[in-house]
């Protein structure tokens, strides 16, 4: 594991889609991640971002060979007070191999008026934060030690309150939360989005702060007046100095039968959407139902792709359904889907054509995928 870099960053509850986030809007790959955290060199905002909890930049590494964690930590909180000397700091630490009592001694001898001290394997929050500025983090990643002093947090409780107090909400059937749908959305180049499934608007609040320029679709004409009230409603939500972005227009369409654009409405937009989940099943369906929604499914997005090509759209990332059985997925089967289109995937980390989310106990899960549009 390579941990000389700068920054480690805490991956939320979906790590590989945290690795992905960073990769698509750096354009490196993470130097390492794991389940909890990403090391690289690239300086990142986390708070544009859906799936980063918070950026910390590394103050020293030691191997576990040379000193035990008294002598690291007694160390490094002095190297740590000379390079950001203040008067309050907040400590978390990896293990209880010392006391609180003797962490405040130490922090104290050393020059710290007022510790804050996290209980053993507690991270801090955004919530800390606020009320302590000035955080340190000691870490035991493999045979090292790691002290590494937070300096942006992702405020993470923000979209929680905007899921909560929306006028319309649809969380049935695992429907992916504003965290996840800001990922997908950074998953994007482009700076205008377009999303045909759009439903009561979920996936474009997540991207106010993100993009310049949204246009929405929906086959169910009675999802239109609800993503407006849902993006009226976010758009006062969202502090008022950041920028937003304009919705362009939210019409009624089929995407299987939209194949011509004479105004021009779709240049240079892409496509960031949740996509169409399949039927509403109350009970876990069988097998041969699974197996008719996906053949459903593909049908759908052939035709939809055959479209997206002759309106020109050049990149996509959407979801597609997947069932979890006998502790195997039944997806859609990634090679049939491209069938006669101009479009290619673009690989994930470790060349992977997609990512699975589930929320727990859903019957239904996303595959997320992320096309390209091939021109001759």
């Amino acid at each position: 594991m390579n941990i000389n870099t700068k920054y480690i960053y805490r991956l939320g509850h979906q790590p590989e889609f945290g690795a992905n986030e960073f990769k698509f809007l750096t354009g490196f790959d993470p130097e390492f991640y794991n389940h909890n955290y990403l090391f690289s060199n690239q300086d990142l905002a986390v708070n544009k971002t859906g799936a980063l909890v918070f950026k910390a930049e590394i103050i020293t590494t030691t191997s576990r060979d040379q000193a035990n964690f008294k002598n690291f930590l007694t160390d490094n909180l002095k190297k740590a007070f000379e390079l950001f000397p203040a008067k309050k700091i907040g400590i978390a630490l990896p293990n209880s191999e010392l006391n609180e009592k003797q962490i405040i001694l130490m922090a104290k001898t050393i020059g710290y008026k007022k510790i804050n001290l996290l209980s053993p394997g507690k991270e801090p929050t955004i919530g800390n934060f606020i009320n302590t500025a000035n955080w340190l983090i000691a870490l035991e990643l493999e045979n090292n030690w790691v002290l590494a002093r937070v300096t942006e947090f992702s405020n993470q409780e923000f979209w929680s309150l905007l899921d909560q107090q929306l006028p319309i909400t649809d969380m049935k059937r695992g429907v992916i939360n504003l965290k996840l749908a800001r990922t997908l959305m950074n998953f994007t180049d482009s700076k205008k989005i377009w999303d045909p499934f759009c439903g009561v608007g979920r996936n474009l609040i997540a991207g106010i702060d993100l993009k310049k320029e949204f246009i929405a679709s929906d086959i169910s004409p009675e999802c239109l007046p609800e993503a407006i009230k849902n993006y009226n409603f976010s758009l006062d939500f969202y502090p008022n100095d950041q920028d937003q972005a304009k919705l362009k227009d939210i019409f009624e369409a089929d995407i299987t039968t939209l194949n011509s654009d004479n105004t021009g409405l779709f240049n240079d937009f892409s496509i960031s959407t949740e996509g169409y989940l399949g039927h509403n099943f109350t009970n876990k369906p069988t097998f041969k139902e699974m197996q008719q929604e996906l053949k459903k499914i593909t049908s759908l997005w052939q035709l939809a792709l055959k479209n997206f090509e002759t309106l020109k759209i050049t990149e996509i990332v959407t979801c597609l359904p997947f069932y979890y059985y006998q502790k195997e997925y039944v997806k859609v089967e990634l090679d049939n889907l491209l069938t006669d289109t101009k479009y290619k995937y673009q690989l994930f980390i470790n060349s992977k054509k997609s990512l699975f989310y589930r929320r727990k106990d859903s019957f239904v899960g996303h595959q997320v995928i992320k096309l390209k549009l091939v021109v001759d």
